[in-house]
């Protein structure tokens, strides 16, 4: 798996590489993409996030180029 933006960190894109690795590295993804406090505005790939902390929406974006997209909030 590559990102298709720029990482600094030579070590992630390792770990990408590794197969027990990358299973942890989903699996946050995948947690990540559920547990948050983002809100998406637009359609398709026009989503913009709107979040509480810059920290929020970086991560949320960052597993967004990671395959793990975010784009509908449901409420019960």
């Amino acid at each position: 798996m590559q990102a298709s933006f720029p990482f600094k960190d030579k070590k992630f894109l390792e770990d990408l590489d590794n197969p027990e690795r990358r299973e942890l590295i989903e699996e946050f993804l995948t947690i990540l993409s559920v547990c948050h406090t983002v809100i998406p505005e637009g359609e398709n790939d026009e989503v913009k996030y709107q979040a509480s902390s810059p920290d929020e929406a970086a991560l949320v974006t960052a597993a967004r180029y990671m395959g793990h997209y975010f784009h509908v909030r449901y409420t019960a």
